[in-house]
């Protein structure tokens, strides 16, 4: 029932309550930027002369439903895949809890989307649904919910109210087709097709399920290693995280052999960055309109951006372990994993998986 308000009141409005980050966006959506550099640099997200790291929701390990930021009464538990889905929604894999759950980050609550708390393998109402260890999470344009539900090797859809299993059956294995099989699936994403596009992290290899929910093989045959080439040619090592860009390439963390990979459609595999020291065990990773690439640089405990040059450049985080949030090079990160890019806030904001909590990377008022 919860999950049928939530989506009335998003039908009913894009904005919720005031936001100290919020500001109105620049004509044709673009955000005006001081900028801490020339040329693109400028112009893209987060390129503000000061940004910060905040705390959406969450603090110490636990389970509680209710108000988010930094006072708030949220609790979560292993949080990783985030997925925003409008100016004011995020979605999150809310592992140690067995659940899905709804953000509403712009000064709202922290929710129940699916599961009932309970590790096991049902489907059925959201609530009373049963995931286990869930570490991955996506939208699409229609308001699905897709889930990486890593320890029962499957992909859950949720929509309506209800949880169904798209792929998978339970158990480990490697297998293509309608009856498929995958080995902890970690990260997805949905392209403009429809295609849900899944990082099996335990096959080290990029999944493509068809709308029909056909499962085939898009790059790696079940081995770990590291090679670029097309199809089973290519190697990953544990990869974790996917984004789609409006081309339909997919943007892999190959976090075992520290590199973000590139797939087109057709299954060729390329490096995009990483192997020289730059990144340490990268895991979630977003895109914007722009493209640029951001990563959480999880064995490095920072947030980078990576633009489309390749050039890299840190947003937030001091290398040390912790969750202190304040000026982005002074804040420090536990166990980074999830990305969102999240366009309601002046100058772009990112939300982060770290531990417990939700975080926020935004431009400094």
């Amino acid at each position: 029932m919860r999950a049928l308000v939530v989506l009335a009141f998003l039908a009913a409005t894009s904005s919720c309550a005031d936001d100290a980050w919020r500001e109105p966006l620049g004509p044709g959506g673009a955000t005006p930027d001081a900028g801490d550099g020339g040329g693109s640099e400028a112009a893209a997200p987060l390129a503000c002369a000061s940004r910060s790291v905040s705390t959406l929701a969450g603090s110490s390990a636990g389970f509680k439903e209710g108000s988010a930021g930094p006072n708030g009464i949220a609790r979560l538990d292993g949080v990783r895949g985030i997925a925003v889905f409008s100016t004011v929604l995020a979605f999150v894999a809310d592992r140690n809890n067995q659940r899905v759950r709804n953000l509403l980050f712009d000064g709202g609550d922290c929710e129940v989307w699916a599961g009932s708390g309970l590790a096991g393998f049902a489907d059925g109402a959201a609530e009373e649904a049963k995931l286990s260890s869930p570490e991955g999470v996506a939208t699409d344009a229609a308001g699905t919910v897709w889930v990486g539900d890593t320890a029962n090797h499957a992909i859950r859809r949720v929509a309506g109210g209800k949880v169904t299993t798209v792929a998978g059956d339970g158990s480990a294995g490697f297998t293509d087709g309608t009856t498929a099989r995958f080995d902890s699936p970690t990260g997805v994403a949905v392209d403009a097709n429809g295609n849900v596009l899944v990082a099996d992290r335990g096959n080290h290899a990029i999944r493509r399920i068809s709308p029909a929910g056909e499962t085939s093989t898009l790059a790696g045959d079940g081995s770990a290693g590291f090679a670029d080439g097309t199809g089973a040619a290519a190697r990953f090592a544990t990869p974790w995280a996917v984004a789609v860009d409006a081309k339909g390439i997919a943007w892999v963390t190959d976090t075992g052999n520290d590199r973000v990979r590139r797939v087109d459609a057709g299954g060729q595999v390329s490096t995009f960055a990483g192997g020289d020291g730059s990144l340490l065990a990268p895991m979630g990773i977003a895109l914007d309109a722009l493209g640029n690439v951001y990563v959480a640089d999880s064995g490095h405990r920072r947030v980078v951006r990576l633009a489309a040059s390749g050039e890299l450049t840190i947003l937030a985080g001091s290398g040390a372990s912790g969750s202190s949030d304040g000026p982005s090079g002074d804040a420090s990160f536990s166990e980074l994993s999830g990305l969102a890019f999240a366009e309601a806030y002046a100058g772009g904001g990112l939300l982060v998986g770290d531990a417990h909590r939700v975080r926020l990377v935004h431009c400094k008022d």
